[in-house]
């Protein structure tokens, strides 16, 4: 019958004995069609045809010259660590198996007489690779599925901080099972009372009240759902992101299942190692595991472990062992765990009389397991749903080791050109800054800054918000820094304050100039002021359109020193209109911190011509009382000034200099 090459199990038999090998491959292929059985008559020759050609199986002697079978495993193990290697040896002994568990060995045969050991040589091997191809395809499956999950899109919905709805994408609308039409205006308590009291209105009242990002995962019965929610608080309101998981689920139900199946025998080096006979009783314990129990080598030999481990699920495991089942199991001894394996040896008979065990104390290993896959789930989320630019930096190296596409974007870089940048070239005008918020980082765990600018590849500086953690890898420090452009905050808020000095200023003509003496803002007011009908004839010209040639010498050469010295000049000048003609005003000038420049200008003909004629009649009024011995008082209802003739001052007994008010009058 033909073999297939899926079906095909490929193995390399190791002795050097030419016969036996011979002999062993006969049986071998014998027992089962799908076996194609090569040889080799020394480790030497075996590790050759491993680099060769493709192998499912190693069955090796261990008495052999040059290097022994455990040599020749050790050797396997450094360049296949998970290839099935069994070691079938006419020496045989406890201490021989110790050695090849420790090493890594698949299983252990020893050889006997007869024909018999054939076939159960052909059935571990049928086994151990069995085995080996459903680990592979379980990781093969699983990765897969990763990168399915990864393109699924988000649902997203938006509600205001009176709970309504504002907005629905398509694919919410597809979960909610209703559309945006239905239900923008509509509080989400009402449209959906079975989230109330849940997860969802107790996880989203407390983004909304704390204004924190808040993630979970929960089931939604009415639409039979698993959801995966991310609640973001916004200005006046929520953003949820919502991804429908239920598939996802169910597929991780089943690869659990697969797991627990396909879980390895042997697959860590022992610490303890014991072996138990037909009746429980150890005839062997010795390794340096046994110290965190308080036990000394040999010490449990003689002693029942249905008395030793009464009450413990070590007498279940042993009692199923004894049955002849394999047992892998992890167990609480004095405080401690151990993942133990439990081997039963045929006696030939269907039956066992000897049970060989090894128990891994793992107990720190748990706990860095979950130290490390907490670090992996918030490494791998940060990168999946970030909206900021993220950087993996090794701060040591002063390297990048990772970025997110988010942060390629910002900067204009292709991601293996960002990836080569030193962080100098990020910051090259913060880098003491940068070195300094690294190094806080590292001290406290984690930091904020908003302090330092990114330089893009064409060379704009972009301010930013950064916050970083320390997170461990390979044993070494490295800074997860997430980074938000800010410069249209900064923009916005630059804009507020030139605003706000503005209006503070005056609320006539407005206008703002840069460092070079150039319009960029300029109110409608300012621009009738001097004759013009868009204030945007103003922007990017110099300020030197709005005066004569005489009076901008006359700026420049008494008006520009006080403000570079003050900061502020406030007084009277001339202005020139569009139209040439010329007239009075009254200018307030206030230097920015950024050496730009607020102008707030009035238009003062006005005044100038009424005190002018006030100066007139104040005049005639005086001589019209000189002549007739009377005085007189004028009150300006514009702009609230009380004057007195001199006459009216002399009846009351009063200096001419006295200036009367308002109240007096």
């Amino acid at each position: 019958m033909n073999r297939s090459v899926s079906e095909t199990i490929r193995v390399l038999h190791v002795d050097d004995e030419p016969d036996r090998t011979d002999l062993t491959a006969t049986f071998l292929e014998r027992e089962r069609e799908r076996f194609a059985v090569s040889t080799a008559t020394s480790a030497a020759k075996g590790l050759d045809y491993l680099a060769a050609e493709s192998v499912d199986c190693v069955v090796s002697d261990y008495d052999m010259p040059g290097m022994n079978g455990l040599d020749f495993l050790e050797a396997v193990r450094e360049k296949y660590p998970d290839l099935p290697f069994i070691l079938f040896t006419g020496r045989g002994s406890e201490e021989i198996a110790s050695e090849a568990i420790s090493a890594g060995v698949t299983d252990y045969l020893n050889k006997e007489t007869g024909t018999e050991q054939y076939a159960v040589l052909a059935n571990r091997i049928d086994n151990a690779v069995s085995q080996y191809r459903s680990e592979r395809d379980l990781r093969a499956s699983t990765e897969r599925l990763r990168k399915l999950y990864g393109g699924i899109t988000d649902a997203i919905f938006v509600l205001n901080d009176e709970w309504q709805f504002t907005h629905l994408n398509a694919r919410a609308e597809e979960i909610l099972e209703r559309t945006e039409a239905e239900l923008v205006g509509e509080n989400v308590w009402d449209e959906f009372p079975e989230a109330v009291g849940t997860t969802f209105q107790q996880q989203y009242e407390k983004a909304m009240r704390q204004r924190v990002t808040v993630e979970f995962e929960t089931f939604y019965p009415p639409l039979d759902v698993w959801v995966e929610v991310r609640a973001v608080p916004t200005e006046g309101g929520l953003t949820v992101h919502a991804r429908d998981i239920t598939e996802k689920k169910e597929r991780e139900r089943k690869i659990e299942r697969q797991n627990a199946r396909l879980e390895t025998i042997i697959e860590n080096a022992p610490v303890v190692l014991f072996a138990l006979d037909e009746d429980g009783v150890f005839t062997l314990s010795e390794g340096r595991g046994l110290e965190g129990l308080g036990l000394e080598v040999d010490e449990l030999v003689g002693q029942s472990a249905f008395d030793a481990y009464a009450g413990t699920q070590v007498v279940e495991n042993v009692r199923r062992a004894i049955d002849g089942e394999p047992v892998h199991s992890t167990v609480e001894v004095e405080g401690r765990f151990f993942e133990t394996w439990y081997r039963p040896v045929e006696n030939g008979a269907g039956t066992s009389d000897l049970v060989i065990g090894v128990a891994v104390d793992v107990t720190d290993r748990k706990e860095r397991e979950r130290e490390l896959e907490r670090q992996k789930e918030l490494f791998e989320k940060t990168f999946e749903q970030s909206n900021d630019a993220i950087f993996l930096l090794d701060p040591a190296n002063e390297a990048i080791q990772r970025i997110n596409d988010r942060a390629c974007e910002m900067l204009g870089y292709a991601r293996e050109e960002l990836a080569s940048l030193s962080p100098e070239a990020i910051h090259p005008e913060d880098m003491e800054q940068f070195t300094a918020f690294v190094e806080g980082v590292i001290a406290d765990g984690e930091g904020w800054t908003d302090e330092l600018t990114c330089r893009t590849k064409g060379g704009q500086r972009l301010p930013a918000e950064i916050s970083a953690s320390t997170l461990e890898i390979d044993d070494r420090t490295h800074m997860l820094a997430s980074v938000r452009d800010v410069s249209g905050q900064k923009e916005r808020e630059r804009e507020l304050e030139e605003r706000a000095t503005a209006m503070a200023a005056a609320t006539d003509g407005i206008a703002i100039l840069d460092a070079n003496g150039e319009y960029t803002y300029v109110n409608q007011a300012h621009a009738d002021v001097y004759g013009y009908d868009d204030p945007e004839t103003f922007l990017g010209e110099g300020w030197q359109m709005c005066y004569a040639a005489e009076d901008v010498a006359a700026f420049e050469a008494e008006v520009m020193p006080v403000l570079d010295r003050d900061g502020r000049w406030r007084g009277e000048a001339t202005g020139e209109r569009r139209d040439g003609t010329r007239f009075p005003q009254e200018l307030t000038l206030t230097a920015l911190s950024d050496d730009r420049l607020v102008c707030v200008v009035r238009d003062i003909t006005e005044r100038k011509e009424r005190r002018r004629e006030l100066e007139r009649n104040a005049d005639l009024l005086s001589r019209t009382q000189e002549l007739a011995s009377v005085g007189g008082w004028e009150l300006d209802l514009r702009d609230d000034e009380l004057r007195w003739t001199d006459e009216v001052k002399r009846i009351h007994g009063l200096g001419l200099d006295y200036e009367p008010t308002l109240a007096e009058a």
